[in-house]
Order: structure tokens, then sequence, then C-alpha cells
């Protein structure tokens, strides 16, 4: 009975810590098709590539962003803390096959708490 209570007691406040903004977020950068981009985005891209450590990662025609804020980075699940999301993420990397954009999202997928003020 002691041990239920406590059981109880451990479990309410570990839900009351994920409901005050303690989860964590995985986040997958913004993609973009690279034939949509417009001459300034394009020209943009060409010299982000230029640089010695670009940051986007092609694949096909698109392009995964990211330098983008993390504001605007796609939502790709909710955890209750940084080790289950990072587990879920390894677990998408190995395990999905295809699209390639789909592995790729989640090889550069990131494990951010929900109260990180860069989502903001």
């Amino acid at each position: 009975m002691i041990r239920f209570g406590a059981l109880a007691l451990t479990l309410t406040l570990s839900v009351g810590i994920a409901s005050a903004g303690q989860g964590w977020y995985l986040l997958t950068p913004p993609s973009k098709d690279i034939g949509t981009l417009g001459e300034t985005n394009t020209k943009m891209l060409q010299a982000e590539l230029k640089k010695p450590n670009p940051s986007p990662v092609i694949v096909g025609a698109i392009w995964l962003d990211l330098s983008a804020p993390l504001r605007d980075w796609d939502h790709g699940g909710s955890f209750d803390s940084a080790a289950e999301c990072e587990e879920y993420r390894l677990y998408a990397v190995k395990h999905t096959k295809k699209p390639p954009l789909t592995v790729a999202s989640f090889s550069t997928a990131r494990c951010i708490a929900s109260d990180d003020p860069r989502l903001k």
C-alpha cells in the first residue's frame, strides 16, 4: 500500500512536470523544393553550399534547411525525456528505408526541450 502511494505520487509528479513545459520535442528541419526557390533563394543556397561547412542538406530536388530558426522546424513528436526523444530518433534513422528525404530528415532532426526559448 505504501509502495503504491509512492508510485502514484511519482506518476503524479511526472505528469505535472511534463505538463509544465518540461517535455521534449523531436524537430525535423523544414524542407524546400529547390525548383520553387526563386532567384534570390537559389543564389542564397548556392552561396551557402560554397562555405566550408554548408548548412543545407540536399536530397534529390529537396533542400533541408538546417540553418532555419528552430521555431520554423517541423514537429516530429513529443517525449517525456531527452533520452526517449533521442532513442526514437535513432530508431527512425535505423528502420526507415524510404523515402530518402525521410531518412535525411530524421538523421538531421534534433531533440529540443519544449521550453527552449529558441522555439518562440
